[in-house]
């Protein structure tokens, strides 16, 4: 199948300086159902999940990262390029999935004057896509939709490339989804495109990866978080991480028992962004304080006092132990997570010993806050590593679900244990940066009884 001509695009209108700033806009196409049976007999039908492009654009130009794969797809996008009126200089593809550049031949076709380029390693990875094995299962999969004609990008050498005298850079991943796959970095605008190397709220492909491929992508969005960059620049991008521990910890103490997802994927988004700030030597705010983990932090553990089992009669014992609760109990029932004022007499230890040392200790299980954020943001937010890395995450997480006698069927106490760190956290960087413009507004206290952390005594006998 073959895509239509339309009009080419041939007007071409060049800078002679750069442009104040640049803009993106996102294309999304929607998921594509494939042909092929079903490998259970149940649950959806086989498919690609939606894909995007980004075009970045200043006052004549224009760059779109990423192609599309089929006729449709890169018609519909050559469609929407041509409606922002610019004259599209260079199209990137991040990576060698032939859903991101199998339509290259539509792109260039309408706008030829273009060029079409990748890393010569993304190059080399491509070839695979335009053997006639690869090309006969695409076009078995996606009958009438791959165009006729297959091109590839052209390898580029450079780490960089500009678009109105403002830098593009070339961020190497090594292997996440697929081998060699890059993304974008557009400093002056603080953008990153990431690529397959982030995935919004769809299915990651993980078909090609190994346990230590998978470190390595992980790596890859903690280097996405904080590229290398000027102090202006991380700075930057600190407001930014700052402002979403913010948000995430408003949600989680938003959500209640009606809704434990919600609670969930927000506890979730705190710990990704605590270890953003503070995990690897790549973190943040260890580009930004060489000192920083001999800085002083608020820090108050969940400590209870361990509590020796008590011998009632011959072979009768008694077992205390402590469930932190924490709650408040609202109106018809609701529960809610309390959230306790960042207050000045909260105690202070470095930082190494903020993340190292227990932040809870229930007498029968501890853990750090360093296994909460990891468990949260690698292990229950997808990236399933290796589980060596959280010995005591499990254990704790089903105790601190404990609740009136209850499981909770969420994350429950390991999110809110995660959510205090985040205060604490974001408390340190407000006094040590100052504060942001768009500082999000802390959730209030909530209405209702408030339950502190209980003890409860267990009866057994041997």
């Amino acid at each position: 199948m073959e895509g239509t001509d339309g009009m080419k695009e041939t007007t071409r209108v060049t800078a002679p300086v750069a442009s104040n700033t640049l803009s993106v806009n996102v294309f999304t196409a929607p998921g594509k159902t494939m042909v092929g049976e079903r490998p259970k007999p149940f649950g959806e039908a086989l498919g690609f999940d939606p894909i995007t492009s980004t075009l970045i654009f200043g006052e004549y130009d224009a760059v779109l990262v990423d192609a599309m794969g089929t006729v449709a797809e890169g018609e519909a996008l050559a469609a929407w390029i041509a409606l922002h009126n610019r004259n599209l200089e260079t199209i990137y593809i991040t990576h060698a999935h032939f859903d991101h550049f199998y339509g290259l031949s539509i792109l260039l076709d309408r706008f030829p004057g273009a060029r079409a380029i990748a890393t010569p390693k993304t190059v080399n990875a491509m070839q695979m896509s335009f053997t006639p094995t690869v090309e006969r299962l695409a076009r078995r999969l996606f009958p009438g939709q791959v165009p006729t004609k297959l091109v590839p990008p052209q390898p580029y050498e450079h780490e960089t490339f500009t678009l109105e005298g403002h830098e593009l850079r070339i961020i190497e991943q090594g292997r996440t989804d697929s081998p060699d796959s890059t993304s974008l970095y557009v400093p002056s605008i603080g953008l990153i495109v990431a690529g397959d190397v982030v995935y919004n709220q769809c299915r990651m492909y993980v078909g090609d990866t190994t346990p230590e491929s998978r470190k390595n992508w992980i790596a890859a969005l903690d280097r996405l978080a904080a590229p290398d960059l000027s102090q202006g620049e991380l700075r930057t991008l600190l407001a930014t991480q700052k402002y979403r521990l913010s948000r995430a910890s408003s949600n989680f103490y938003n959500a209640d028992n009606t809704n434990p997802a919600a609670g969930d994927a927000a506890a979730i988004d705190v710990a990704q962004a605590i270890r953003v700030l503070v995990h690897s030597n790549e973190a943040l705010l260890k580009q930004l304080l060489p000192d920083f983990e001999d800085r002083l932090i608020a820090f108050s553990p969940k400590l209870v006092k361990q509590v020796p089992d008590v011998q009632l009669s011959p072979g009768h014992f008694a077992q205390t132990r402590g469930i932190p609760q924490d709650v408040v109990i609202m109106a018809n029932n609701r529960l809610k997570y309390d959230r306790k004022k960042m207050t000045p007499d909260i105690p202070r230890v470095p930082v190494r010993d903020w993340w190292n040392q227990p932040s809870w200790d229930s007498g029968a299980n501890s853990i750090s806050n360093r296994e909460i954020v990891l468990g949260l943001a690698n292990k229950d937010g997808g990236a399933h590593i290796d589980g060596s890395g959280y010995p005591n995450y499990r254990k704790a997480k089903e105790q601190g679900q404990l609740f009136f006698g209850q499981r909770m069927r969420n994350i429950g106490k390991m999110g809110h244990l995660a959510a205090i760190a985040g205060d604490q956290l974001k408390a340190f960087i407000t006094e040590t940066f100052g504060e942001e413009k768009n500082e999000v507004k802390e959730t209030g206290e909530a209405d209702g009884v408030h339950i502190g952390d209980m003890t409860i005594t267990v009866y057994y006998k041997m």
